[in-house]
């Protein structure tokens, strides 16, 4: 009777693990771009919204995430929005937090 129950927890358990997507690029926020949906990576501009999946904690705020100056993150990139004044920037489209 345990094995049973044994056997459906790891089931469930191994089941809901996912394989984390990996980030393409990485960089570190080089300047703050308040309220503005653009993120500064290493000297250059991308776009960002409330659409873009964080896959942490960070900060976020009423246009996007708001990250601090210094702090290194991984993206990636997708195609800008067409419907944006800003679609000749490359958007992000998710972040991962690599530094605290």
């Amino acid at each position: 009777m345990i094995h049973r129950y044994l056997s459906i927890f790891f089931a469930l358990f191994f089941s809901s693990i996912v394989v984390a997507d990996t980030y393409s690029q990485s960089g570190v926020i080089t300047e703050k771009a308040n309220q503005t949906g653009t993120l500064i990576i290493s000297g250059k501009v991308y776009k960002v919204d409330n659409q873009t999946f964080i896959h942490g904690l960070l900060p976020v705020g009423e246009v996007g995430p708001s990250i601090p100056v210094g702090y290194a993150i991984g993206f990636n990139t997708s195609r800008a929005k067409t419907d944006d004044k800003n679609n000749d920037l490359p958007y992000i489209s998710e972040i991962w937090p690599l530094s605290k």
